[in-house]
């Protein structure tokens, strides 16, 4: 992983996005911090390179930084259709649906 390059190209999904920090789903810490070093929207996040977003946390507090990058991870994928193969309706049960486990 390159420490210096922004987070913007590792997640360019979410360069328009204007959410805000306070609506990212993070510790209260960890977006205290943010928001006292002048990031309120994840736009202003995705500016950051990885050194530049572990430098912001005192003692270089890992876990508030890989909770911040799991959480844009999340935001970065797309969401999961409603219908999807393994769902079962009435018209479409599997074979061995009405036997009993043994």
């Amino acid at each position: 992983m390159n420490e210096e390059a922004k987070l913007a190209a590792v997640f360019p999904m979410l360069a328009e996005c204007d959410l805000s920090i306070q609506e990212l789903d993070i510790e209260v810490a960890a977006r205290n911090y943010l928001l006292r070093s002048g990031i309120h929207t994840v736009a202003q996040l995705l500016q950051l390179s990885h050194t530049e977003l572990v430098a912001l946390f005192p003692n270089r507090n890992l876990p508030f930084y890989s909770e911040i990058i799991n959480r844009l991870t999340c935001l970065a994928q797309p969401p999961k259709s409603a219908k999807t193969d393994d769902t079962y309706t009435v018209e479409r049960l599997p074979d061995d649906f009405w036997r009993e486990a043994r």
